[in-house]
């Protein structure tokens, strides 16, 4: 932290004018996790000849690169040799009143940038903790999209609901919360109440590659496992889910068929924004309303 140096008397309580953050402690639990995910798992990632790498990250003079957040971490496992490739992103969107509060319209719009910057590395998925709660909101464009149904739980909307909606929609990604599996649950239960603010997302294409997906709450592994009660436990609930990755080469036999297809995606960051405004094309798309 950067405290303010003033000496004077009606400074006697220093302000806290900026923080730092420790990108030391940040690369070595980077590290722990990526022994974790190479010796823990079963099988072990070393043992099917995985590369772990975090995506974006810093560089040798320690600044962050590219678009690298604090709160966004991309994890990459590349396998050698093959073009098979997995980017998983973890995120968390503080909330409303937190000493750690971030503009969530400015977290989504670099998770939105990052997500079209990675989403053609390799099959992408998102988790974490986004403060969201969506309701009956639909995160998909209705008419549109073929997406199966959500069965809702926790019905209440909030501001952050909205912004992540709206997210989902732009980057064609769906939640699996109250769609896929049978064990959904709500993801943070406290004494203030139960909530789903806790989520797993993937493009609509991936959904046929998702085979399970359940909400798994602290008490319940603590009865399942038959562990002590310890004198303290998380208010989240660990989300678990099952989702296959498959080369894309052209000898490729898909692992599945399924009704849901995915929408074509087209780059437009190099059109000009000022396209659909000349005479012909306003005309044309009158047209075409009219018609439709």
């Amino acid at each position: 932290m950067y405290i303010d140096d003033q000496t004077d008397e009606q400074s006697l309580l220093r302000k806290v004018v900026g923080v730092k953050c420790d990108h030391e402690k940040r690369d070595h639990i980077r590290t722990l996790i990526s022994r974790i995910m190479k010796n823990d798992i079963e099988p072990p990632l070393s043992t099917i000849h995985y590369s772990i790498n975090f995506a974006p990250v810093r560089t040798v003079k320690g600044e962050n690169q590219d678009c690298s957040k604090e709160d966004i971490l991309w994890i990459k496992l590349q396998e050698k040799g093959s073009t098979l490739c997995f980017c998983l992103c973890v995120c968390y969107l503080p909330p409303e009143g937190s000493s750690r509060w971030c503009d969530p319209e400015t977290f989504f719009a670099d998770l939105l940038y990052q997500v079209y910057k990675y989403q053609n590395e390799g099959t992408v998925c998102i988790s974490g903790d986004f403060n969201s709660r969506i309701g009956y909101n639909t995160d998909f464009i209705e008419g549109v999209d073929r997406i199966p149904s959500r069965e809702v739980i926790d019905k209440t909307e909030n501001h952050y609901g909205d912004l992540f909606v709206d997210f989902l929609v732009d980057s064609n990604f769906c939640v699996l919360n109250d769609r896929i599996g049978n064990e959904n649950n709500y993801t943070c239960v406290s004494k203030k109440g139960k909530s789903v603010v806790d989520y797993v997302v993937v493009p609509h294409e991936s959904i046929p590659s998702v085979s399970d997906f359940k909400v798994n709450t602290i008490s319940d592994l603590i009865d399942r496992y038959n562990m002590d009660v310890p004198d303290k436990t998380s208010d989240h609930s660990i989300l678990e889910w099952k989702l296959a990755v498959m080369n894309e080469g052209p000898n490729d036999e898909p692992a599945f068929e399924t009704q849901f297809k995915g929408n074509k995606r087209y780059d437009t960051s190099k059109l000009s924004t000022e396209f659909l405004n000349s005479e012909d094309c306003v005309k044309r798309i009158s047209e075409t309303v009219n018609r439709i």
